[in-house]
């Protein structure tokens, strides 16, 4: 059986054998229904079926689309699932990405955003030589400033 974290080349190699050895051993036997079962083996549209029933399980997508396509031979259905085999690396990285909740971002390298020079209006106003490196909204005196009339403002006294 198909174990979905084993790479499928391993699965192919492991299928290859027993398909091999099933049918040698069916070829070489006295009793006609094994002979028989031996000429079936020799199909390739036989061959292909199998390696797709036996991978159904664990890959339900790549065995549907590639099942669909009567014309594959087992050959083509071999190199298809060795392609999405080199493929799923990559697939299950963006998984992975994706469910630890960050954002996919391609490979392809962003221009980088050029710093803005950042001024607070605020202390522009009333602290001009510590205006630059921050905005209003995360100046710490604006903050301060704030804090200072929302207490004046609840215990009475005046600013």
């Amino acid at each position: 059986d198909y174990i979905p974290d084993q790479p499928i080349s391993a699965f192919i190699k492991i299928f290859e054998t027993e398909y091999t050895v099933l049918t040698k051993l069916a070829r070489d036997s006295s009793d006609d229904d094994r002979k028989l079962l031996a000429q079936f083996l020799q199909s390739d549209t036989i061959k292909r079926t199998f390696i797709l029933a036996f991978l159904a399980q664990g890959q339900k997508n790549v065995v549907d689309n590639l099942a669909t396509k009567d014309n594959l031979s087992y050959a083509a259905v071999k190199q298809r699932l060795l392609d999405h085999d080199q493929e799923a690396p990559v697939e299950m990285a963006m998984e992975t990405r994706h469910k630890r909740g960050k954002p996919f971002t391609s490979n392809l390298k962003k221009p980088t955003k050029v710093a803005k020079h950042l001024e607070c209006t605020y202390c522009l106003k009333h602290f001009p030589s510590n205006s630059s490196g921050h905005t209003w909204k995360n100046c710490l005196k604006v903050r301060e400033r704030g804090r200072k009339k929302k207490y004046a403002s609840t215990s009475g006294i005046q600013e």
